[in-house]
């Protein structure tokens, strides 16, 4: 969005540091190696670009978004000592578009997700 100024004004060190985002958290991901290669051809000034993506970092890396986003579970008391049960740590209430509100805009949203064995 931001290399091609698609719904946001362009800023080539905003699609630097999103791409460098992208590609840490997914290295496997050959496409986005590409991408992230070509905007990076395209950087004028690398510290601006590394100062944008320094700004993202502590709030999308891998190791941010798990920490935010993985479930923690809690042991708790219970006859078998071996068993967890889950515990609710934390909930946030979502935040519905002010305007849509206003709108009187509604919808309903499908979940599917899956649990491994760390939660």
């Amino acid at each position: 969005m931001y290399f091609l100024g698609q719904g946001v004004e362009k800023n080539v060190n905003k699609a630097y540091a999103w791409l460098k985002i992208g590609y840490e958290n997914d290295v496997e991901n050959l496409e986005a190696k590409g991408q992230f290669e070509r905007v990076t051809d395209q950087v004028a000034d690398f510290d601006l670009a590394e100062n944008e993506y320094d700004k993202l970092k502590p709030l999308y890396s891998f190791d941010a978004l798990f920490k935010n986003i993985y479930p923690v579970l809690e042991s708790s008391e219970s006859e078998d000592k071996d068993e967890k049960s889950l515990v609710l740590v934390k909930m946030v209430q979502p935040k519905f578009p002010r305007k849509a509100a206003i709108q009187g805009v509604g919808g309903w949203l499908t979940l599917k997700f899956n649990i491994d064995p760390l939660g």
